[in-house]
């Protein structure tokens, strides 16, 4: 009886214990959330990703993109909570918004390209770099291209079939179409 009793006395030490573990334990995941969502633009990065070397170039290569620091800390933010909310990483959608960026792609409209670009890649980073190169390349042109068109159909995209659909036309008028280049980007 008597070991029993010092047996469930341990018992009930320990379940104590655990509880007193796992209560702190959740305290400092509340607190650890709290802090974090307290913060916002470069502070926010700052304490969730710290000052490493990777995120200062994209820092840098946004200011220099966009000559502006502010305008690079809220792109950085989009792309953040972009990131969080699909497939993609960070590195991943910064490369693509830089691409964007270097072809001639608007800043307002970098995020609206880049959400479309990401559906047409089904969450797929190397996809999505493909694509985004191809697409760069034809606005850089202003025209659409065969060329462009065939990387993304090899990326897996079924392009030309869409946008023949969309221009409500046969896949043979919209080759003669871009063959004598009357499609332009903005079609």
């Amino acid at each position: 009886s008597n070991s029993y009793e010092q047996n469930s006395h341990a018992a009930t030490q320990n379940k104590n214990a655990n509880e007193s573990v796992l209560s702190s334990l959740k305290s400092g995941i509340t607190a650890i959330k709290g802090f974090a969502l307290s913060y916002a633009g470069k502070t926010l990065y700052n304490a969730l990703i710290g000052s490493n070397a990777e995120f200062e170039q994209y820092l840098t290569s946004f200011e220099v993109l966009l000559q502006s620091s502010e305008k690079a800390e809220k792109l950085i933010s989009d792309l953040y909570k972009l990131g969080a909310a699909t497939p993609f990483e960070l590195p991943d959608l910064t490369k693509a918004s830089e691409q964007l960026l270097a072809f001639g792609t608007a800043e307002e409209d970098v995020m609206t390209r880049l959400n479309q670009l990401g559906d047409l890649s089904k969450g797929k980073a190397d996809i999505l770099e493909r694509i985004t190169l191809a697409y760069g390349r034809m606005q850089a042109k202003g025209k659409v291209s065969l060329e462009e068109l065939n990387m993304m159909t090899e990326a897996g995209v079924p392009i030309i079939k869409e946008l023949a659909n969309q221009l409500n036309i046969t896949t043979d008028a919209l080759f003669s179409k871009i063959t004598k280049g009357e499609i332009n980007i903005k079609n």
